[in-house]
């Protein structure tokens, strides 16, 4: 026992070992190094020591405009995405978390930041299709009276690509029922889950308008949040039954009604004593106008898919053609050919994720094992967090002198490496509060009824954790899979990821095999991400 004892004190401090030289030390050498070099210490046209570079960085003013640029554009999307998210939610919160509906929300999430930039200079450029709708239907009489959305001084493009990928977080994070309990109350409707993450963004007055605002005005479709009152003296009607007779409830007024509403005789009182009651007698079906709507925002989400499929097939395709004059299928068959080289890059680019994933899902198991049983958990999960403080860009540029010196730049290893340590954090965090009390205490139990340690894995901690573990991969899989910056600063353009060929041909203004390569990059992921909600409800 002893012996088991020390060697899982190794083991331990291994694991710690291991967790530090992956997060802080390249952090740490990466930060150090690029802190040296705007010194002019280092670097092969270093002169000594010299504050220039900071002091002609800091006198510029496009740094301190760019900087407001982008404070407030991330403030402006962030605010705008949230108040659309919650009106979705608000209009349709009951639908979004079941049947078609409930995968179709998920489905903007499998579109990258570089297929969405992609989408947004087709459909809002000089010659887009917005302009070209414009042009048919007569808003516009040719292109030098269409407006400019790209490039433009209020940056209507960027906010729009921005918003198109912050929205569907937001609506996904609001949509999510909360967990219910044994008692079902009003609480738990699409109104309330609106009005709960409204709260969520804006504690006080704001969260008070907002539920003003989703409060429903017909007379027999109201809450009522709390009700303490007790039985009138004299009174047979028992504590969880509401009579009609009861005058604690005759007297109960909707806000914004003058008149009193009494309630209908079939509601009963559901919830504990002095919890939530419900009166609401019936929940009126929805209008036709609310079912169009939300067929028509279940439509704009499988759009971006069917403008690329369609692009892809697209012969030729150019202004004022609002549809394409031919559909043929010659850029899949060369672009998937040896000369057109996207199916290399597609196998690349999926083995490459993969096996990130897989690193980055193993050992972020074992080293949140470790973590979670740490005395210092919250320190080393604090530490965990400081990689996503920096953009993938900028750390791949802050080790790119380590991978230079090492010769893994422009390899596949050396990208392996890369995403490996951007990634492996997520997959301790991840996995540092998936090691709570209970399995904890399951690994004990097996041990002491005379299981070995293996026997712990194999038959009790990797089975109960078997959906974790799936979710982890998957999610690993598609950040690794998305991952464009950093592949293309260590891999100096010599490892073509499904990605980097995306890049290259919007550079080179061939939008027909950009939009094949999107759609190879785009469905995979939502293939996979149908699959990880049904293993995150499932679980």
């Amino acid at each position: 026992m002893r012996s088991r004892l020390l060697a899982s004190k190794n083991l331990n401090r291994i694991g710690i070992a291991v967790f530090l030289a992956c997060t802080l030390l390249p952090l740490a050498a990466g930060l150090g190094y690029a802190l040296a070099y705007s010194f002019g210490l280092v670097g092969g046209l270093s002169s000594g020591f010299t504050t220039a570079h900071w002091a002609s960085v800091l006198a510029a003013p496009e740094t301190w405009f760019s900087l407001l640029l982008s404070a407030g554009m991330a403030a402006v999307v962030v605010a705008f995405s949230a108040a659309l998210a919650l009106a979705v939610v608000l209009a349709w919160g009951d639908r979004l978390d079941r049947g078609l509906p409930g995968y179709l929300i998920y489905l903007p999430l499998a579109v990258p930041p570089l297929t969405a930039a992609f989408l947004t200079f087709q459909w809002l450029g000089q010659s887009g299709m917005v302009v070209r709708l414009g042009v048919a239907l007569g808003l516009f009489a040719d292109l030098e009276h269409a407006p400019e959305w790209i490039n433009d001084r209020w940056h209507i493009g960027v906010a729009a690509t921005l918003v198109a990928l912050t929205a569907p977080f937001f609506t996904i994070l609001f949509a999510i029922p909360p967990r219910r309990k044994p008692a079902a109350t009003a609480a738990n409707g699409p109104h309330a889950r609106g009005i709960r993450a409204a709260g969520r963004l804006a504690r006080g007055g704001a969260g008070v308008v907002a539920a003003g605002i989703a409060q429903p005005r017909s007379e027999r479709h109201f809450f009522i949040r709390r009700l303490r009152s007790a039985p009138a003296a004299g009174s047979a009607v028992a504590p969880d039954d509401l009579g009609a007779d009861r005058p604690e409830v005759s007297q109960i007024q909707p806000r914004g009604c003058a008149a009193s509403v009494r309630p209908h005789p079939a509601v009963r009182r559901r919830g504990r004593a002095g919890g939530l009651v419900d009166f609401s007698p019936h929940k009126p079906d929805d209008t036709r106008m609310k079912k169009l709507l939300l067929a028509l925002f279940l439509t704009a989400l499988l759009l971006p898919f069917a403008y690329l499929l369609l692009l892809s097939v697209a012969g030729q395709w150019r202004y004022p053609d609002v549809l394409p004059p031919v559909l043929s299928t010659a850029n899949w068959r060369l672009a998937l050919s040896a000369a057109g080289g996207i199916g290399g890059n597609l196998c690349l680019s999926v083995l490459l994720s993969a096996g990130v994933a897989a690193i980055v899902t193993v050992g972020g198991f074992v080293l949140g094992k470790i973590i979670a049983g740490h005395p210092g958990r919250a320190r080393f999960q604090a530490i965990a967090y400081l990689p996503f403080a920096f953009s993938p860009v900028i750390y791949a540029y802050c080790l790119q002198f380590f991978f230079l010196k090492a010769d893994l730049s422009g390899s596949i290893a050396g990208v392996l490496l890369a995403q490996v340590l951007l990634l492996l954090p997520f997959g301790i965090l991840f996995f540092s509060t998936h090691w709570d009390e209970r399995l904890r205490a399951m690994e004990q139990l097996t041990l002491t009824l005379g299981g070995t340690p293996r026997d712990a894995w194999r038959r009790v901690l990797i089975p109960v954790s078997r959906p974790a573990l799936l979710t982890a991969f998957f999610q690993a899989f598609l950040l690794s899979w998305f991952d464009y910056g950093l592949t293309s600063v260590i891999g100096l353009g010599q490892v073509p990821t499904l990605s980097v060929m995306v890049w290259q041909f919007i550079g080179e203004a061939n939008p027909y095999f950009a939009a094949i390569g999107s759609c190879l990059l785009v469905f995979p992921p939502a293939i996979l991400l149908f699959i990880n909600k049904k293993i995150v409800f499932r679980g």
